[in-house]
Parts: structure tokens; sequence; C-alpha cells
């Protein structure tokens, strides 16, 4: 018993590590040429630089269960968007939000924070339930939030 509770709070210590050593980058919803993807900025230590940037590929990471996202046990049980055809991520870049559909045929919306599901292996890159992200050598640009506002001269 013991050891099953030191397991769980060292994997929840792992997992818990996107929003305190990475910067949300972009996300890209799929199309048929592109799977639905995350990436990001991370660091390989805590308050460590963010140098290290990887896109993963989320249908392995998530499942839904009757319009609920939760995080896969494995890459088996996942694939999520072919019943969660429409999804985003928040302003901040850490909340999943899907339009699901239920066991009924309805569709309601759910969403799950990434930092439960995505975690960092020790070199930096993104990775979940046994799917390592793709290391990119260099990370796009992207603006998220209100545009900027100048002033007129």
């Amino acid at each position: 018993m013991f050891c099953g509770l030191v397991l769980l709070a060292a994997l929840g210590a792992a997992v818990a590590q996107l929003k305190t050593q990475c910067e949300f980058v972009g996300f890209l919803d799929s199309s048929q040429e592109h799977p639905v993807a995350y990436t990001a900025r991370c660091s390989p230590q805590p308050e460590g630089k963010m140098d290290v940037c990887s896109k993963l590929e989320l249908s392995p990471c998530l499942a839904n269960r009757n319009g609920q996202l939760q995080a896969s046990r494995d890459s088996s049980t996942a694939g999520f968007k072919e019943s969660c055809p429409s999804c985003h991520i928040d302003a901040d870049g850490w909340t999943l939000s899907c339009l699901c559909k239920r066991m009924n045929n309805q569709y309601n919306y759910a969403s799950i924070d990434l930092d439960t599901v995505i975690y960092l292996q020790n070199d930096g890159i993104m990775a979940c339930s046994g799917t390592v992200a793709k290391q990119l050598s260099e990370c796009p640009y992207t603006r998220i939030g209100a545009p900027p506002v100048f002033s007129a001269v």
C-alpha cells in the first residue's frame, strides 16, 4: 500500500511539469494533412532556461469516455479526435476543450488540464502515455492573446 502511494505521488509530481517548466507555443487542431498537436518550449530542469522545443501529437494521449476527455493509459485506448471533431486551447495554453460525442450520439463540451496528461522526459521533451514528442530545431513564433495596441504617432 505504501509503495503504491509513493508511486502515485511521484507520478503526480512528474506530470505537473507542463505549467512550471514549459511555455505554450502553439496548437494545431487536426486536419487530413496534420494530426492534432501541441507545441511548447520547455526546460529540462525546474527553473531552467526554456530552450527545448517539441511538438506532441495528442491523439495517443487522450480518450473520449462518453463525452469526457481523459488521459489515455496507453496508445491502444486513445484516439479521441474521431469522436471530438472540434478542439481548441485556452488563452493560457494549458486547457484543451473539445466538442465530444457521447454514447447517446449527443455532443457536449469537455475540457482537460493538459498538465495532468503531458509530462517531460529528462531532456525536456514532452511525452504522454508512451508517446514522445518530436523535437523541433526551431520553435515557431506564435502570438497568443489580444492583438498588440499601437499608438498613432
